[in-house]
């Protein structure tokens, strides 16, 4: 873990912040980055897209999660998405996450496997109106690299091209400026422990 373990309550904030924008009878799907390779079988050291850390604090590449509010299950209303742990791939890889630790550190009530994903995950679309799709919309710098997020799309929108299409980004941008007091309460703690580094 990259950082001191934070309080659930946030995230299940900022998930609840995010749906009180959606349209009504929409499903938002957020993805984690990639892993880039270096050389060879090496691993750039993964770093989780930010987004998806706001709304669900993993960590952990393979990650999805899908916001579906209108859900008639109310079981898959909030899905969050793992890689199957696989205890010989651990000896290589490292752990990964189990389901209850997905759900200790995100507060999501559900957790699905990946690998288990595309047979729901196209019941709920073909019962959706609006598909919310995440990109990286930086107004100060673009980026010529294909992402996850950018295959994503073009996948969906091959699979599904008669669905509305929407852009979280312009949600995520207007909820993740605004901080809530938890967060505010991080940041200070964060600022506490730089302020410590540097004085000593």
């Amino acid at each position: 873990m990259k950082n001191l373990p934070l309080n659930p309550k946030i995230f299940i904030q900022n998930r609840q912040r995010f749906i009180k924008k959606m349209k009504p009878n929409s499903i938002a799907i957020f993805n984690s980055n990639d892993e880039v390779p270096s050389n060879g079988d090496a691993l750039y050291r993964f770093q989780q897209n930010s987004d998806l850390f706001w709304l669900t604090g993993i960590e952990q590449e393979d990650t999805m999660l899908v916001l579906y509010p209108d859900n008639p299950d109310p079981k898959y209303r909030e899905v969050l998405v793992l890689v199957r742990p696989n205890e010989m791939k651990e000896k290589w890889d490292g752990k990964r996450l189990r389901a209850q630790e997905g759900k200790d550190i995100s507060g999501a009530a559900a957790v699905l496997w990946l690998d288990s994903l595309d047979g729901l995950l196209q019941q709920w679309i073909h019962l959706a109106d609006t598909i919310y799709l995440n990109t990286n919309e930086n107004d100060r710098k673009a980026s010529l690299i294909q992402t996850r997020d950018y295959r994503f799309v073009q996948d969906m929108q091959s699979r599904y091209p008669l669905h509305q299409y929407e852009r979280s980004a312009k949600i995520m941008r207007e909820v993740r400026g605004i901080k809530t007091k938890e967060e505010v309460e991080v940041v200070k703690t964060a600022i506490d422990i730089t302020h410590k580094a540097f004085c000593g």
